[in-house]
């Protein structure tokens, strides 16, 4: 195994402050929008719609690729693909 040198350890310590941060400050946004999201999305009945372009849409990408974890039937479109009226499965 390599050895890991002072400075990328440095860097990989600063990473993880970094990210700890970056969830201490979710955590605090994280009020009754996403306790309501949640559970929509826990008795949804259907299908759930996922649609986006560009960086929304990358992120709709993997907000959908945990739905079948979750036992949640969805659709994953593009604008484009509503717009011709393709259908949507």
């Amino acid at each position: 195994m390599p050895r890991i040198t002072q400075p990328e350890f440095l860097r990989a310590l600063q990473v993880i402050y970094d990210e700890t941060k970056t969830l201490r400050n979710v955590r605090k946004q994280l009020g009754a929008s996403f306790l309501k999201a949640i559970d929509l999305l826990g008795n949804c009945q259907g299908r759930v719609v996922v649609t986006g372009i560009g960086k929304s849409g990358l992120v709709g990408r993997k907000i959908a690729a945990t739905f079948p974890a979750l036992a949640l039937q969805h659709s994953l479109c593009t604008p484009g693909t509503l717009r011709t009226g393709t259908s949507v499965r």
